[in-house]
């Protein structure tokens, strides 16, 4: 769903970032958008709920793209790992990204993708151009359905300045 206009519908409940009309963000599982959903974006797994990390059969280690939200709902967590890179980026299981994600101050958290589609890029507000932040396993950015897209509104003339997390420790993850 993006500005109120449905896409699709899934014929199994699955867990989405939601933002609803009031501007409030949540994950949560749905089948189809309610009528306070603004915007949607399905995911396949839940990675963490109430704090916790969710158990997954999900066993191997591959690139992905994760959300998460705090307790207080006020802040969003974007994680994307890289993969499939021997000596570089291994990616993570299911288990290692949720426990990263409860690290990160997640209280819910969903895996949206993962393999080639794993592009985080950021645009330049004064130049206009993007710069993609990894690299991504098929060495570009592949055509895919769905993108997350975040602007900032300026506060007093200017965008709060956004870090990446003290993750430089681990190549190939990078939380925003």
């Amino acid at each position: 769903m993006t500005d109120g206009r449905v896409w699709a519908v899934s014929p199994q409940p699955r867990p989405c970032l939601v933002i609803h009309t009031n501007q409030t963000v949540a994950i949560e599982t749905l089948a189809a958008p309610g009528a306070d959903n603004w915007e949607v974006l399905a995911g396949n797994d839940w990675l963490v709920r109430n704090g916790r990390v969710v158990a997954s059969a999900g066993k191997a280690r591959h690139p992905r793209t994760a959300v998460g939200i705090n307790a207080a709902g006020d802040k969003l967590i974007i994680l994307l790992v890289d993969g499939r890179k021997p000596g570089v980026a291994v990616g993570m299981t299911h288990q290692e990204l949720a426990s990263e994600l409860v690290r990160q101050g997640c209280w819910q958290a969903l895996n949206l993708d993962g393999g080639g589609s794993s592009v985080l890029a950021v645009r330049d507000a004064g130049t206009g151009k993007m710069t993609m932040l990894n690299v991504p396993t098929d060495g570009r950015e592949r055509p895919v359905a769905n993108v997350l897209g975040i602007s900032c509104k300026p506060k007093n003339g200017s965008c709060s300045q956004r870090k990446k997390s003290s993750t430089t420790d681990r190549p190939g993850l990078l939380a925003w």
